[in-house]
Protein backbone atom coordinates (compact mmCIF):
# COMPACT_ATOMS: atom_id res chain seq x y z
CA UNK A 1 0.00 0.00 0.00
CA UNK A 2 1.27 3.76 -0.63
CA UNK A 3 1.43 5.48 2.17
CA UNK A 4 1.03 9.51 1.94
CA UNK A 5 0.81 12.74 4.24
CA UNK A 6 -2.22 14.43 5.16
CA UNK A 7 -1.80 18.37 6.65
CA UNK A 8 -0.28 18.61 10.20
CA UNK A 9 0.83 14.87 9.98
CA UNK A 10 3.95 14.28 11.96
CA UNK A 11 6.72 12.11 9.76
CA UNK A 12 10.60 12.09 10.58
CA UNK A 13 9.82 14.31 13.45
CA UNK A 14 8.60 17.13 11.33
CA UNK A 15 5.41 18.24 10.20
CA UNK A 16 4.21 17.91 6.31
CA UNK A 17 1.73 20.64 4.69
CA UNK A 18 0.25 18.47 2.52
CA UNK A 19 -1.39 15.40 1.44
CA UNK A 20 1.32 14.17 -0.70
CA UNK A 21 2.88 10.58 -1.07
CA UNK A 22 5.62 10.29 1.64
CA UNK A 23 8.27 9.20 -1.02
CA UNK A 24 7.71 12.32 -2.47
CA UNK A 25 9.92 15.08 -3.30
CA UNK A 26 7.43 17.23 -2.05
CA UNK A 27 6.97 15.66 1.54
CA UNK A 28 10.63 16.48 1.98
CA UNK A 29 10.32 20.09 1.30
CA UNK A 30 6.73 21.50 2.14
CA UNK A 31 7.23 21.29 6.03
CA UNK A 32 5.57 23.84 8.31
CA UNK A 33 7.76 26.04 10.03
CA UNK A 34 7.83 26.80 13.60
CA UNK A 35 5.52 29.39 14.81
CA UNK A 36 7.13 32.79 15.41
CA UNK A 37 9.95 32.24 13.85
CA UNK A 38 11.99 33.28 10.62
CA UNK A 39 11.98 30.43 8.44
CA UNK A 40 15.99 30.25 8.16
CA UNK A 41 18.32 28.76 10.04
CA UNK A 42 15.83 26.28 11.61
CA UNK A 43 16.26 22.34 11.79
CA UNK A 44 13.33 21.92 8.98
CA UNK A 45 15.50 24.75 6.79
CA UNK A 46 18.79 22.86 7.26
CA UNK A 47 16.43 19.15 6.51
CA UNK A 48 14.84 20.91 3.48
CA UNK A 49 18.67 22.29 2.10
CA UNK A 50 20.13 19.14 2.99
CA UNK A 51 17.32 17.09 1.12
CA UNK A 52 17.84 19.57 -2.25
CA UNK A 53 21.80 19.80 -2.36
CA UNK A 54 22.07 15.93 -2.06
CA UNK A 55 19.22 15.10 -4.72
CA UNK A 56 20.72 17.89 -7.04
CA UNK A 57 24.28 15.92 -6.68
CA UNK A 58 22.81 12.25 -7.07
CA UNK A 59 21.21 13.87 -10.39
CA UNK A 60 24.82 14.85 -11.32
CA UNK A 61 24.69 18.43 -10.53
CA UNK A 62 27.23 20.49 -9.69
CA UNK A 63 26.71 22.02 -6.17
CA UNK A 64 28.23 25.02 -4.00
CA UNK A 65 26.27 26.70 -1.18
CA UNK A 66 26.72 30.28 -0.48
CA UNK A 67 26.25 30.80 3.37
CA UNK A 68 26.15 34.28 5.34
CA UNK A 69 24.74 35.78 8.21
CA UNK A 70 22.33 38.33 8.29
CA UNK A 71 19.91 40.45 11.01
CA UNK A 72 16.35 39.84 10.80
CA UNK A 73 13.34 40.79 13.04
CA UNK A 74 13.96 37.53 14.94
CA UNK A 75 17.59 38.39 15.61
CA UNK A 76 20.54 36.90 13.75
CA UNK A 77 20.05 34.24 10.86
CA UNK A 78 21.95 32.58 8.83
CA UNK A 79 21.08 31.93 5.46
CA UNK A 80 22.50 29.71 2.55
CA UNK A 81 21.49 29.85 -0.69
CA UNK A 82 22.18 26.88 -3.15
CA UNK A 83 23.70 27.37 -6.87
CA UNK A 84 23.40 24.06 -8.88
CA UNK A 85 24.85 23.82 -12.60
CA UNK A 86 24.46 21.05 -14.68
CA UNK A 87 27.09 22.05 -16.86
CA UNK A 88 29.92 24.06 -15.32
CA UNK A 89 31.83 23.71 -19.26
CA UNK A 90 28.49 25.34 -20.28
CA UNK A 91 29.14 29.68 -21.88
CA UNK A 92 27.95 31.99 -19.87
Amino acid sequence: SKKTLKLNHQWRGVVTVHKIKSASHLSKILILRPHNTAPSDTENNTFVRNHLVSTLHALKWHVKEDSYTNMMPYGKKRFTNIIATKDTNAPR
